[in-house]
């Protein structure tokens, strides 16, 4: 059985350059920024508060990711 290593370094979707303004459609920020996580050997893919409009984004296996999301997004 193959143990892993996860790392625990956040990619803040704005520092990629998604926008959270409820208008600006993000599903190609987003997936380079899951992707870029992934390249890294996985961490945490986070949002800050905002609307963030995005569609269909595909997640990597046998890499970390997690998606984190403010605490009133919902």
């Amino acid at each position: 059985m193959q143990s892993f290593l996860f790392r625990t370094k956040d990619f803040l979707v704005r520092d990629f350059g998604a926008k959270a303004d409820g208008i600006t459609l993000n599903v190609a920020t987003i997936q380079k920024v899951i992707d870029f996580s992934h390249e890294q050997g996985g961490g945490r893919v986070a949002f800050t508060l905002g609307d963030f409009v995005t569609g269909l984004i595909y997640l990597k296996s046998v890499s970390y990711t997690h998606l984190t999301l403010p605490t009133n997004s919902l």
